[in-house]
């Protein structure tokens, strides 16, 4: 009995190893992929740098694609490359492209992190930002209050995060010679 049982300990000990090595080896073939991606990104900046601005958005364009097809179209990790890519576009002037980007990306931080989550917060200033470069500047306004409202809510008054946020809704107005708003946010610090 005791011989039977030490077999059945061994087999089931080598099936729980079998298990670990294919589960090990299953998220090294996801990993591996996702360096590339990285990689590939970095060719994306280099070549923005080197002013190859229409190579950097085709091949921000591939990247974001082909993370799609690997991950799902709602994986949380489709953030980077679909605020980079929005980036890309802003820099030159593409705007509509920008802001579906930015819009989707600011989506699925929400989902994926939470509507609280310092990422979301900065998916929604990317969108003001986007916005404002527009002259749209009530959409802007309004996902820059909100982005400083989640904030306060978060972190209150005080906090550095809270601060910068002011500011930068601060400066808003002020590009808008809306002095007064700008003087109240300031001074609320």
């Amino acid at each position: 009995m005791t011989n039977i049982f030490t077999k059945l300990v061994t087999v089931l000990i080598f099936l729980i190893v079998l298990k670990l090595f294919l589960v090990i080896s299953s998220l090294a073939q996801e990993v591996e992929p996702l360096d590339d991606f990285t990689i590939l990104n970095g060719k994306v900046v280099k070549l923005y740098n080197t002013g190859k601005f229409t190579q950097a958005i085709l091949l921000a364009g591939k990247v974001l694609g082909q993370m799609e097809a690997q991950l799902g179209s709602e994986h949380s990790l489709l953030r980077a490359p679909l605020n980079n890519l929005a980036a890309l576009h802003t820099a030159h002037g593409r705007f509509s492209e920008a802001e579906v980007l930015y819009v989707r990306a600011a989506k699925i931080a929400e989902k994926t992190l939470g509507p609280t989550h310092s990422i979301f917060v900065t998916s929604l200033i990317n969108l003001a930002s986007c916005y404002e470069a527009q002259e749209l500047y009530n959409e802007a306004e309004y996902f820059y209050k909100r982005a400083l409202s989640i904030r306060e809510k978060k972190y209150g008054d005080a906090h550095p995060d809270v601060i910068v946020m002011r500011n930068i809704l601060a400066a808003f107005y002020e590009a808008q010679n809306k002095f007064t708003n700008a003087e109240t946010l300031i001074s609320a610090q």
